[in-house]
């Protein structure tokens, strides 16, 4: 079956609804189980329905996380981007419950390893904090938080040591050696 929207197809696209917002009291989030698998086989345009990665907040409450596997941007990435993302337009809320690693894996169809790097390093980030078995919740600074990408920081601070050890006169395998040593010290 062809599903096309607006003269766009959606190959290999996964869009389910993720938890419910902001009416939630509970123990757990409650989880709504519609999925929605667009595959189209005879379209010859490779534009995704919703472009991916991204969050869409419908009139029903629902927040939709849109996982693009055939993007070249790994998985865990587009749902770190949709969660900060999310967070900054104010879908999420300071201290408003996230659904659980195993919930958010088996939802989006997705390994929960994968479910759980995305956290991790959202945790690492000060986005989201986890609450021992309470569950995971949205850090109460997290709206400046998403502004800080600690990968770009560290890509800077190392491009910018690199080109003063480049300045001195050290060679390419030299600083990889050297990095390499660092690395495994």
């Amino acid at each position: 079956m062809t599903q096309v929207f607006g003269g766009m197809c959606a190959p290999s696209i996964r869009s389910y609804p993720v938890w419910r917002l902001p009416t939630y009291t509970g123990r757990h989030p409650s989880i709504q189980g519609v999925k929605l698998k667009f595959i189209d086989e005879t379209c010859k345009t490779q534009k995704p329905l919703v472009p991916s990665p991204q969050v869409v907040q419908h009139e029903n409450g629902f927040m939709h996380v849109t996982i693009n596997v055939d993007d070249p941007e790994p998985l865990f990435t587009q749902l770190i981007r949709q969660l900060k993302q999310a967070i900054l337009d104010g879908h999420l809320a300071p201290g408003a419950q996230l659904p659980s690693i195993r919930q958010l894996a088996n939802d989006l169809e997705l390994n929960s390893k994968t479910v759980a790097k995305a956290y991790r390093l959202l945790e690492r980030d000060g986005v989201i904090q986890s609450k021992g078995y309470r569950g995971t919740f949205v850090h109460p600074e997290a709206r400046s938080n998403c502004q800080t990408d600690l990968n770009q920081w560290v890509n800077a601070q190392i491009a910018e040591l690199i080109a003063t050890l480049k300045e001195a006169g050290v060679t390419d395998s030299e600083i990889r050696i050297a990095f390499s040593n660092a690395m495994n010290n």
